[in-house]
């Protein structure tokens, strides 16, 4: 399977998010994003504020993957970068740390 559009992408990372988490549905869009040159793939969050405007938390906004990934990356290299991506989108969901650093992600 190529993975080259959106509806394919979302439809690949409901599939793992089901494989993965036991999550029903993803509730961000994935977006191809052309103007992309540093990374290959981005989680995007946004804060969540009261009513007096103070941040109370993060929510989940989009994934951004770049047009260089999808025209020159395998399958397996994109479903590797959607995983990646999705770990993200899963810690955030869970209020958990979801920055690419080791000391974040304490392992047993």
């Amino acid at each position: 399977m190529k993975y080259r559009t959106e509806q394919e992408l979302t439809a690949l990372a409901e599939r793992l998010i089901k494989e993965i988490w036991g999550l029903e549905e993803l509730t961000i869009p994935i977006i191809i994003n052309p103007r992309m040159k540093r990374w290959f793939g981005m989680f995007r969050w946004a804060y969540v504020r009261d009513s007096d405007k103070k941040v109370i938390g993060r929510k989940p906004k989009s994934i951004h993957v770049s047009t260089f990934a999808i025209d020159n990356f395998s399958d397996l290299a994109i479903e590797d970068l959607m995983k990646h991506e999705l770990c993200h989108y899963y810690c955030c969901l869970m209020k958990k740390p979801q920055k690419d650093v080791r000391s974040s992600l304490k392992l047993k």
